[in-house]
């Protein structure tokens, strides 16, 4: 079973995508703040980490690429966007520890298809 971290500000938000990714067979965390985000990261060990590009503390991406470029963690992180971009670009990004971009608004086949082909 995939263990997916969800950090996201909007706890409606990410405790929907947590229940939804659950009822789909993955093992799924959500959380709203960056000290819960790095400690469970470090601990949990997801396999993916869905994070807003809208979150409001920074220091909490730069940690987690951190840790993924140095091969602290070994996981996806996977980046949820406000505005458009394309998945090229996103891979073009994996240089910079996020794996893949997922455009805002977006449905769930999205988040199972970044999730599910990597």
């Amino acid at each position: 079973m995939e263990s997916v971290l969800i950090v996201d500000g909007d706890r409606t938000m990410s405790r929907q995508l947590e229940l939804c990714l659950q009822l789909n067979k993955f093992n799924a965390i959500s959380v709203t703040n960056v000290a819960d985000g790095l400690t469970i990261a470090d601990k949990w060990r997801p396999d993916f980490i869905l994070v807003d590009k809208d979150f409001q503390d920074t220091q909490f991406m730069r940690d987690i690429q951190s840790k993924v470029l140095e091969d602290e963690i070994d996981c996806k992180v996977v980046m949820i966007g406000s505005t458009r971009k394309s998945r090229k670009t996103a891979r073009e990004k994996k240089s910079s520890g996020v794996h893949e971009y997922i455009d805002k608004p977006f449905q769930m086949d999205d988040i199972f298809s970044v999730l599910r082909s990597n």
